[in-house]
């Protein structure tokens, strides 16, 4: 066995991946992919059976529709460690040296995948559902304009099998679509609580570790599901899509020390895969013999996928905004073409399992250039074309200052001006910029940000509270006294005002807005999901377990629930308040209902 043991007495390793100070480059050296392949093997130390075999072998599905979407080429592309033949079996028929398989709409299951080397070693890949397989969206009350305008329900927090039941409301409330949390494998433990000491925080969500569709929400099946039984009640169903980084530097599996000479066991994910950073690592990987790096096998991502080390000290260079590890995330580099295509290959999943759309998560990290080389993908990986009613909107949040470049006076780092010529140059057509939309900071205090609508106001997505603004000291977008955080001022009545007021003002054509249906954090701090997950009763560590800050289970989905639901660790479901869904009808184009119909009596 390699020598495990690195620096000595309190050091770590932190510094040796940090970005070459004057170098001007953001890149990794070629030479750390010599430091890839960092699971163990089976048999070895460290070795959990969740980690199959990508200590050898990794690989991914990509899927090619024709221009119909009626036909899709599986393209498989693995990598071994050790170079050698592969072979391939689609659907459980014969082995093949082929990594494509042709299939078109008559196929009605999901496509299994497996891969195997000459030596016996395989990986079966997570199934594959195709668009042609989604349910058809004829219980809609309205066109919504194709999907183009029309509100969209956030169920945060809310279980895969809780948000398909309350698709049933949605549906009849006259609600274009539901939103739902990162859907995607993310960090998870159940030994350790957070520095925080909060027990599995709302925001591991946002730090994945794979692309494969298993998160706290729900298994791949169950998400499958959710999604048709919404699709048949007429409710389309969107995803929180988190592309721009993976987890933070630091919290991955390997044993950790900190320069106090403090010590931390590694985290897990929800669907336990390896993945590698190098944050305050101080042991030799006994599989390379050298320090560790970033990896993600079941991605893949090796560390030439990441851009160095380096943070962001000023958010008026737009460098450092792109290229910089956001509150210490693993920052992808999203100018290389294959973490773009590895990007994309994931949304065209998304797409082919039912979603409709997407949020993307920390769009401004990514930049205008770089998101439009990866929708453009998408398109291409959408046979040409994006589908009709297809719908993204992105987190592009500007300060006051930032808005000067990020905005108002053009440039390549401007999405009100340089991401339409951008787009265009990938393959968009002006059609097709409708379809993109993005989520606007500026509501509903300042907009227009640059003081006159140089973004047509349609090509928004607006809200009054939003996720992100539900803790004390967020430093989110304020809303002064034009807006309402329901979980922190606790007035219904001022809250329930602006709500009704997103649907019922004319002084802009907005054609996308969003209702958030949140959750009561505990008094003494718990912010995780009322899913049952964050209880900590589950925690199995044992520093300080009096410590942890945990919230207990709360059902998501009750039949005939009333809106504003307000109590400790509970979920709101502002979604189901009837003044906001007939303001919200009238704004459709959908006549008034009543409380009887929509099955929630005595909720006037």
């Amino acid at each position: 066995m390699r020598p495990v043991w690195g620096p000595k007495d309190c050091d770590n390793w932190n510094g040796n991946d940090d970005c070459l100070s004057g170098a001007n480059t953001w890149d990794f050296a070629a030479s750390a992919e010599n430091r890839r392949w960092q699971a163990p093997p089976r048999g070895a130390p460290g070795f959990k059976e969740s980690f199959g075999n990508y200590s050898d072998l990794v690989g991914y599905a990509d899927i090619q529709y024709n221009c119909s979407r009626t036909q899709a080429v599986v393209v498989v592309n693995a990598a071994l460690k050790t170079p050698g033949p592969l072979v391939y079996t689609f659907n459980g028929g014969e082995p093949s040296l082929s990594n494509t398989f042709q299939v078109d709409d008559s196929f009605k299951s999901a496509l299994s995948v497996k891969i195997t080397t000459s030596t016996g070693i395989s990986l079966e890949l997570d199934p594959l559902n195709f668009i042609w397989q989604n349910a058809p969206l004829t219980a809609a009350q309205n066109t919504f304009k194709n999907g183009q305008k029309g509100a969209i329900a956030e169920l945060y927090g809310w279980p895969w099998v809780d948000v398909g039941k309350e698709c049933q409301f949605l549906g009849k409330a006259g609600y274009m679509g539901v939103k739902v949390w990162p859907p995607n494998e993310h960090v998870w433990t159940s030994d350790l609580y957070e520095i925080d000491r909060q027990f599995r925080p709302w925001y591991l969500v946002y730090q994945p570790v794979s692309y494969r569709l298993r998160s706290r929400s729900g298994t791949r099946d169950e998400l499958r599901a959710m999604i048709q039984s919404c699709r048949a009640a007429g409710v389309r169903v969107y995803a929180d899509a988190v592309v721009n980084h993976m987890a933070a530097n630091g919290k991955d599996v390997q044993p950790h020390r900190t320069s106090d000479c403090s010590t931390y066991s590694g985290h897990s994910s929800t669907l336990g895969s390896p993945y590698f950073t190098q944050e305050n690592t101080y042991l030799l990987n006994p599989q390379t013999g050298t320090r560790p790096t970033f990896e993600y096998p079941a991605v893949p991502y090796g560390p030439t996928d990441f851009h160095c080390v380096s943070y962001i000290d000023s958010y008026m260079d737009p460098n450092q905004v792109t290229k910089g590890y956001l509150v210490n995330l693993s920052d992808l580099n999203t100018e290389k073409p294959y973490v773009q295509d590895r990007i994309a290959t994931f949304l065209v999943d998304l797409l082919s399992i039912g979603f409709s759309g997407y949020r993307l998560d920390a769009a401004k990290h990514i930049g205008p250039a770089s998101m439009a080389a990866i929708l453009g993908r998408v398109r291409r990986k959408m046979g040409g074309q994006l589908p009709p009613d297809f719908l993204v909107w992105l987190e592009v949040l500007m300060g006051a200052e930032e808005k000067h470049h990020l905005a108002c006076n053009g440039g390549p780092h401007s999405w009100y001006t340089s991401f339409d010529t951008q787009l265009i140059r990938d393959g968009f057509t002006p059609a097709d910029l409708n379809h993109v939309k993005i989520w606007s900071d500026d509501y509903p205090t300042t907009m227009p940000a640059c003081g006159k609508w140089i973004h047509p106001p349609n090509r928004f997505a607006i809200q009054n509270d939003d996720h992100d603004q539900q803790s004390h000291g967020s430093t989110g977008r304020g809303m002064g006294d034009k807006g309402s955080v329901l979980i922190i001022e606790e007035n219904v009545d001022k809250h329930r005002h602006f709500e009704v007021q997103l649907f019922k003002r004319t002084d802009a054509d907005w054609h996308i807005k969003l209702v958030l249906s949140s959750y009561m954090f505990m008094k003494r701090g718990g912010n995780g999901f009322p899913d049952g997950q964050s209880d900590c009763k589950l925690y199995t560590g044992s520093i300080y377990p009096e410590k942890c800050l945990g919230v207990p289970k709360d059902q998501a989905y009750v039949e005939g629930a009333c809106g504003y639901t307000m109590k400790e660790g509970g979920y709101t479901r502002v979604h189901r308040d009837l003044s906001i869904v007939n303001a919200m009808r009238k704004w459709v184009g959908l006549k008034a209902t009543t409380a009887e119909v929509l099955g929630i009596a005595g909720c006037e």
